[in-house]
């Protein structure tokens, strides 16, 4: 399944080449960019790397705003 990975884009970034360059740190697939949120990415990353070491892997690749784990905000 993998460890979802939100990633915000900074202003002046390409979709694209960040989704690209995510692939190079190590994600294994990004999701297709929603409409209601064209600059938010979601990286899919190796279970064995750890929602911590992920979001720290996404947010070092140049263009990207913030990276979080995705966790659910509530659980019931």
């Amino acid at each position: 399944m993998g460890i979802r990975i939100v990633v915000g884009l900074s202003d002046d970034a390409a979709p694209s080449k960040v989704a690209e360059q995510l692939l190079e740190a190590g994600a294994e697939e990004i999701l297709p960019v929603r409409a209601e949120l064209p600059r938010v990415l979601v990286a899919l990353f190796p279970d064995m790397l750890g929602p911590r070491a992920a979001a720290e892997e996404a947010a070092r690749v140049t263009g990207v705003a913030y990276a979080r784990p995705d966790t659910p905000e509530s659980e019931t």
